[in-house]
């Protein structure tokens, strides 16, 4: 079983830098609520890292343009799937439901409610 984040951002140093200073100027017009909630601005909350390195399975991280690479097409981003073979890939958080969260240990509690039916 995998977990697989899909923030609505682009990798890269470049756009890295870019949304760093799009949430220290603008953070109410940042578009990615998942990179809102486990991001600070000078990397991974502790929490949050703490809560992934609990969970079972394996953890993957994707971004925008890395969305080619998987079998999958998410309806909205950002969002959390659960990937349980090659052929089953199910959105258990979607954008809206991320964006109803107001901090990470909001996130953290759907997570786990959620991710709990698949295991």
């Amino acid at each position: 079983m995998e977990l697989i984040f899909i923030y609505n951002a682009h990798s890269g140093k470049i756009n890295t830098l870019i949304d760093f200073t799009h949430k220290m100027v603008s953070p109410n017009t940042y578009q990615c609520q998942l990179c809102s909630l486990t991001y600070g601005n000078f990397g991974m909350k502790k929490d949050w890292k703490d809560f992934l390195n609990e969970l079972d399975g394996k953890i993957t991280f994707l971004y925008q343009n890395q969305l080619p690479n998987l079998n999958y097409t998410p309806s909205q981003i950002p969002c959390i799937l659960v990937k349980i073979n090659d052929n089953n890939i199910q959105e258990i958080i979607s954008t809206k439901e991320l964006n109803n969260c107001s901090n990470v240990f909001d996130l953290m509690k759907l997570l786990k409610r959620n991710y709990k039916s698949f295991l």
